[in-house]
């Protein structure tokens, strides 16, 4: 019965990927927002974009921000141990769902591995990072230092579009600790933080990036659940 469930998972998230439609988000970049942008990837970035967890859009906020900016290099915060199963995805495998299973937080979405194999394919995409480190934490603060480390030592000087969780992409300590965010840009000057907002309010229309104080503010209306492993 497991090998059942197991399979048939597999095929469900499979057909997930195959089915997710790759395109542009309509985006609306404020004079100040570009500039500020430009100005960031200039000094070298990276580019942290601060996400809730498991909405079908997501990796198409990194698709079309890295298509607008030319940004070759994505950074997820997924776990460093799935990168052989994201690597041979992306080389035209096919998905080895196993690793997976049971992954559900929201961080890993059909749309991504959807997202990965086009930009590939479009040779838009040279790298990808998984900067989630296999050590277990024991604390917060002591997680987010150990995701900094590993995503400046993936990175290295590249510019980088980097998607976390948004409270791990904050460039000043808060109330569950030191970030990640903060961790970067002590030694990435470059670093400008994107947080991006899914109001349930708002009407359909495109979403908009503008300047809100010392981060970026992305606004994607209609946001929706995506399919998780």
């Amino acid at each position: 019965m497991r090998a059942e469930l197991s399979s048939a998972g597999a095929d469900r998230f499979t057909a997930e990927v195959g089915e997710f439609e790759v395109a542009e988000l309509p985006l609306e970049v404020s004079v100040p927002a570009a500039a500020r942008l430009r100005a960031k990837l200039a000094a070298g970035g990276p580019v942290l974009v601060g996400e809730r967890h498991g909405i079908e859009q997501n990796p198409l906020v990194a698709y079309t921000l890295m298509r607008r900016l030319g940004v070759r290099v994505l950074a997820l915060e997924w776990q460093a141990e799935l990168a052989a199963v994201v690597d041979g995805f992306v080389a035209g495998g096919g998905l080895d769902f196993e690793p997976l299973a049971g992954r559900d937080d929201g961080r890993v979405t059909a749309g991504h591995f959807a997202v990965l194999r086009a930009m590939r394919r479009d040779g838009l995409l040279d790298r990808v990072v998984l900067f989630d480190p296999p050590a277990a934490p024991r604390t917060w603060s002591e997680r987010d230092w150990g995701m900094a480390v590993r995503l400046l030592d993936e990175v290295g000087t590249a510019p980088a579009l980097v998607m976390a969780g948004s409270l791990h992409t904050r460039l000043r300590r808060h109330r569950h600790g030191e970030p990640m965010g903060a961790h970067v840009a002590r030694v990435r000057p470059g670093t400008v933080e994107v947080r991006v907002r899914y109001p349930a309010a708002a009407p359909p229309g495109p979403c908009t990036l503008r300047p809100a104080g010392a981060w970026l503010e992305l606004t994607v209306p209609a946001a929706r659940p995506a399919a998780t492993p």
